[in-house]
């Protein structure tokens, strides 16, 4: 049971810096190097196994190939009660990721309205 981590080709060649900051994130949270494109590689992948994934086309190929679970990256940061949000002086931020909206169930609007397991409802 492995978790493997996806950056994503596209993301990482169209928008270097954030997939550099995502990639660190991941390895120095989680321990978790990336792995590379999805393409080639979700071969790599085994019953029981977790793809955190950056873009929709990887979870494709991934869901269809593999019996893995799937993650979008941005729920894993949301279920993170450590990331480091920055503080938007008061006003409210909502997490959405339109790529994953379409899928059920769909992401919360907020991060304080998702149900964490380390909290009491």
């Amino acid at each position: 049971m492995a978790y493997v981590f996806f950056p994503s080709c596209k993301a990482t060649a169209q928008f270097k810096g954030a997939s550099e900051g995502a990639r660190d994130y991941v390895r120095e949270r989680f321990g978790i190097d990336p792995i590379g494109c999805c393409r080639p590689n979700h071969r790599k992948l085994g019953p029981g196994d977790t793809a955190i994934v950056v873009r929709p086309n990887c979870s494709a190929i991934i869901e269809e190939n593999t019996d893995a679970e799937i993650r979008s990256l941005w729920q894993v940061v949301d279920d993170d009660p450590v990331f480091p949000f920055p503080h938007y002086g008061g006003w409210a931020a909502s997490r959405e990721s339109t790529c994953w909206s379409c899928r059920s169930p769909p992401p919360r609007d907020s991060r304080s309205k998702t149900p964490r397991p380390w909290t009491s409802t």
